[in-house]
């Protein structure tokens, strides 16, 4: 198979016996070096760019910038010793809450995580919003989401999962008043604690 880039490249050496086509084997001929050499040098400026279609997949990356890993995509873990970068300017994680506005019923899914869902003040209509079962959503143990309810009453669904209100034995559906707050934490791979001000079980 050629070896058009560094991920077709083999640990063991004496299995490296072309780049990109070109003839690298033993006796090879001399005026291929400097094509070998040529297209290596490409293929490291392709890695770089992402357009070699190369992902990278060490199971830990210590980078001191984010510029190496421009246009590239990561499995596995990546350890800076600075700020990530993202193409459009801001760092890399949350700072602040990032809010998803819902003026209808609505389920939570993966991406939901770390950030709060909103009813705005301009719906003034009861709404549900609901947990979905770990069996069919399998939010990660330590999922945190946070619900506030600007008009009107939210309440905070569970389907066949615990829903447990904090500091109670209450479980089940939560009622969430008119400016009040809560945040839902996942304990278990079935179970979620919410507590918050205003929250009340339903």
């Amino acid at each position: 198979m050629s070896k058009d880039k560094l991920s077709d490249y083999s640990s063991t050496a004496a299995d490296n016996t072309d780049i990109g086509g070109i003839n690298i084997a033993e006796g090879m001929a001399p005026s291929d070096v400097n094509n070998a050499l040529r297209e290596q040098m490409a293929q490291l400026k392709e890695f770089i760019d992402g357009s070699s279609g190369d992902t990278i997949t060490t199971a830990k990356i210590v980078a001191t910038t984010a510029t190496i890993l421009s246009g590239a995509d990561v499995t596995g873990t990546a350890t800076f010793n600075s700020s990530v970068i993202l193409s459009s300017g801001t760092e890399a994680g949350f700072k602040e809450v990032p809010q998803i506005s819902k003026s209808e019923d609505y389920t939570l899914v993966l991406t939901d995580s770390g950030k709060h869902i909103y009813h705005p003040s301009s719906d003034d209509n009861a709404r549900t919003f609901t947990i979905p079962a770990n069996s069919s959503v399998a939010f990660p143990v330590g999922t945190a989401v946070t619900f506030i309810n600007g008009i009107n009453t939210l309440t905070i669904a569970i389907t066949t999962d615990t829903l447990t209100l904090a500091n109670s034995t209450d479980t089940g559906s939560m009622e969430i008043a008119a400016n009040g707050i809560a945040t839902a934490i996942k304990v278990t791979s079935t179970s979620w604690l919410i507590s918050g001000v205003g929250v009340t079980a339903a």
